[in-house]
């Protein structure tokens, strides 16, 4: 579930369901931005404004690390996405569900929330290092979380 705040945030919940212990988790750090999380368990939020291109890319880890981008076009000139305040995370698990609700401050590249789409995903790596993509819809024939397809309008 995504959603808009009146404080021109975004809060995003992830749940996910089945036998937690299959999932490797990253152990727990302080909340800070780190690269390349998308080849460990982590969950992604896509955002742009329906009038354009141009989208910014958001990564949570479960371990409390996080990170963002902006991409001037599809998969075009990705570069570090400065935030007015780090993401606040808070994750619950147990042996058969987890959640891991986010509130963020998406800073002045998304224009209007009103008017924007999202692309919602995740990335599970199971114990073995296996990763599986998962995604409101997979448009292309291969996982593409930056698929325009992929996105959605942002419903209030």
């Amino acid at each position: 579930m995504v959603d808009y705040l009146p404080s021109r945030q975004l809060s995003a919940v992830y749940t996910l369901y089945g036998d937690m212990d299959a999932v490797r988790w990253p152990a727990l750090t302080l909340p800070r931005h780190v690269d390349k999380l998308w080849h460990h368990t982590c969950c992604e939020l896509f955002v742009r404004d329906a009038s354009e291109a141009r989208y910014v890319e958001f990564n949570f880890s479960p371990s409390s690390a996080w990170a963002a981008y902006e991409f001037e076009g599809y998969r075009e000139t990705m570069k570090p996405l400065r935030l007015p305040h780090a993401p606040q995370m808070r994750l619950q698990r147990s042996v058969s569900r987890c959640d891991l609700s986010v509130t963020l401050s998406p800073g002045e590249q998304i224009a209007d929330l009103e008017l924007c789409l999202v692309a919602v995903a995740a990335v599970i790596e199971e114990r073995d290092g296996r990763l599986s993509h998962w995604a409101l819809s997979h448009p292309a024939q291969k996982p593409d979380f930056h698929h325009a397809d992929s996105f959605i309008p942002l419903m209030p």
